[in-house]
């Protein structure tokens, strides 16, 4: 019985055909283990083999179609009787004529099936783009200060006044990092014995106030996102580190100084310097500790972003500097596409009431099919006992 086919339109006829498929297997031996590890890695690619011929007044024709569509470049589509029509490519074709059998030509041709083809999926590193821009905007925050900062020539209550102010500036990165570091006296103690010694020089005041705020990881720390990537920091610090630097961005409560001398101006503008540097230096550690949160719902992420954006707003509406203005807008474009593009792929949050009182477990499982979601629910909506979930009270909890 012959059977008719197609290849990239070219006709012919087949009376038999072999069809291999089944699993790729790699077989593992191991040294002085007597039974193999047969490990499945997947579908094995079929391949059919054909024993085609083609016959007729046009044989000449209908041959040289065929060895050109076996020859043409890339996958093509097979017409066959079984397996309907399939992109294939031909893996071999060998042509069989005699001269006593006129008017017929026999193929044996061999084609694999061909798969779509998948590429890797390209992304931007967001995170190491707020990282970059975090670091170019403390390089401006420093720059800023000083080329304001300076006590040369200046009568000596303008350099008590800036160690006044040093000491106040400390005090507020220590009371803001006392949660997340085990002796801030200490750390304390240390700093104000290096603003007795670099008094006076606004490099080394800038790189003190540079180091403080980075007081909350251990020195010398990597990348925010190296530390997440390495577990180095669990998702609670990151938080805890993020409003604490918040905390520290926000503007201080200032004494006035009467500017009517030349001096008092000084006295004035290094104080501004040194506090500003301080809100500058902690905002760009809070977009990086936002960068590195993890979150679990895309609200609980637009939240943080809308409120380190907020933060980035301030300082560039107050300062009368272009280079930090400019790159802490950098720094905050970076951050809403980072926080963005990861909100995309999280669930979104909803209400619902229970209308009987039920186990978190239950809930979870009635929402997600999946129990262990009642982790999620029970921390979220701070519910003192798991075992029941209070009816008639509005909660929060993952869209399915």
């Amino acid at each position: 019985m012959m059977l008719q086919a197609s290849f990239r339109g070219a006709a012919f006829l087949f009376d038999a055909a072999t069809t291999d498929f089944g699993r790729r297997v790699e077989v593992n031996e191991y040294p002085r283990r007597d039974a193999p590890f047969p490990e499945d890695v997947g579908k094995k690619a079929r391949r059919f083999t054909l024993n085609a011929f083609v016959l007729g007044p046009d044989v000449d024709s209908a041959r040289d179609a065929l060895i050109a569509a076996c020859e043409t470049p890339g996958p093509g589509r097979l017409v066959h009787p079984r397996f309907g029509e399939i992109m294939v490519q031909c893996l071999d074709c060998q042509l069989n004529e005699k001269a006593k059998e006129r008017g017929i030509a026999r193929f044996s041709l061999t084609f694999t099936e061909v798969g779509p083809i998948a590429f890797a999926a390209l992304a931007d590193d967001t995170a190491s783009a707020v990282s970059d821009a975090a670091a170019a905007a403390a390089t401006a925050a420093l720059a800023s200060f000083t080329g304001t900062f300076s006590t040369a020539d200046t009568a000596p209550y303008v350099t008590e006044a800036a160690q006044s102010d040093l000491g106040l500036a400390l005090s507020s990165i220590i009371a803001a990092a006392s949660t997340l570091i085990q002796d801030p006296f200490s750390a304390f103690a240390f700093l104000g014995l290096q603003a007795d010694v670099i008094l006076g020089d606004a490099a080394t005041i800038a790189a003190l106030v540079a180091m403080v705020s980075f007081l909350p990881l251990p020195p010398p720390a990597p990348a925010w996102s190296d530390q997440r990537a390495r577990g180095l920091m669990d998702n609670d610090t990151v938080t805890a580190v993020r409003k604490a630097q918040l905390q520290l961005s926000a503007p201080p409560p200032m004494p006035t100084i009467v500017t009517l001398t030349p001096d008092r101006v000084q006295q004035a503008a290094n104080q501004a310097a040194l506090f500003t540097l301080v809100q500058q230096i902690a905002l760009t550690e809070a977009a990086q500790a936002a960068s590195a949160s993890s979150f679990t719902s895309s609200n609980d992420a637009i939240a943080v972003r809308d409120e380190v954006a907020e933060a980035i707003d301030a300082v560039v509406f107050a300062t009368s500097d272009d280079g930090v203005a400019d790159s802490f807008t950098a720094l905050r474009l970076a951050l809403v596409a980072d926080i963005t593009t990861r909100a995309a792929n999280l669930p979104a949050e909803q209400v619902i009431t229970l209308k009987s009182s039920l186990p978190a477990l239950l809930v979870a499982y009635r929402l997600y099919g999946d129990p262990n979601q009642g982790d999620d629910i029970v921390a979220r909506n701070k519910i003192r006992n798991p075992l029941f979930v209070p009816a008639g009270v509005p909660m929060t909890v993952l869209a399915p």
